[in-house]
């Protein structure tokens, strides 16, 4: 709650400094909020600039991710954008024919995450999305790998939208204590939305469930004559269910200028064997590149 009150009063401090005023030869200054602004458009471009410069401050780029997660709202081709946290980077590349493909890993590379995506407008607020994620452990754990492909349903639109996902979890890790591979499968859902509360600012929350997955083991370790008296026993230990949990993240996004924005929230990480809470703030730093 602390961490919350204190994220406010930030937001309402830099409130202050993203006020923007037009200059009109009719009328002078117009005083305005930057996120009433669809452009920017300089009638005298500076003279190191051969053409009239165009900035979009609707932050369609930034809106199409959450914390973690992707929307299916449409944007432009050349809408790329990278956030900063405390966790690692993560970089998103818009294409054309509203294709998108990012790359997220943490500051050590460990591990390193590519996410493929395309997106179709349904209607004006009905947006749909199809992709995959695909996953390493990179240089600390070279066989542990995983995929996870998804469809993605939203509505509403870069203001105010609401996001439902679901998808099927491939997890392959490799326990180097008994030398076994481990294969993990099951569903996952995501639930995720915006919420617009100030001009500049609004509510996004985020959220990964993964149910208790199916796990496979494919151990020599357990194939030797530990359990060739056992068969009950060599059986549990070749199929195992795994607990799943659940990863919740809600916070505060503020649009600055210069088309940046900063995002403070929380997370919350809920075990299914038992409820256990971990929570840890989370800091983002998001700007086109």
């Amino acid at each position: 709650m602390k961490f919350f009150i204190l994220s406010l009063v930030c937001l309402f401090w830099i409130n202050g400094f993203t006020q923007s005023y037009i200059t009109t030869k009719p009328v002078g200054k117009l005083h305005t909020n930057i996120s009433a602004m669809y452009a920017k458009r300089y009638s005298n471009p500076p003279r190191n600039q051969k053409h009239t410069n165009l900035y979009s401050f609707d932050s369609t780029e930034f809106s199409r991710r959450y914390f973690f997660t992707s929307n299916a709202l449409p944007f432009e081709r050349g809408a790329h954008f990278a956030s900063l946290n405390i966790l690692g980077p993560d970089i998103q590349i818009g294409l054309g024919r509203q294709f998108q493909i990012g790359i997220t890993t943490s500051w050590l590379a460990f591990p390193a995450l590519i996410n493929l995506q395309k997106s179709w407008q349904l209607n004006v607020k009905t947006h749909l999305a199809i992709g995959t994620t695909a996953g390493t452990g990179t240089y600390f754990r070279p066989k542990t790998k995983g995929i996870l492909p998804f469809a993605t349903l939203t509505l509403g639109d870069h203001s105010n939208n609401l996001s439902i996902t679901g998808g099927y979890t491939i997890y392959y890790k490799f326990d180097i204590f008994d030398n076994s591979e481990q294969k993990e499968t099951g569903p996952s859902i995501s639930v995720s939305g915006s919420i617009k509360l100030f001009n500049n600012t609004n509510v996004v929350f985020d959220s990964y469930i993964f149910p208790p997955r199916k796990e496979v083991i494919d151990s020599s370790f357990y194939t030797g004559t530990y359990y060739q008296n056992d068969p009950e026993g060599y059986k549990d230990a070749i199929t195992d269910e795994n607990y799943g949990f659940t990863s919740l993240y809600i916070g505060l996004r503020h649009k600055l200028l210069n088309q940046k924005s900063l995002q403070l929230g929380i997370s919350l990480l809920i075990l299914h064997d038992g409820v256990v809470i971990i929570p840890y703030p989370l800091i983002q730093w998001i700007a086109p590149l």
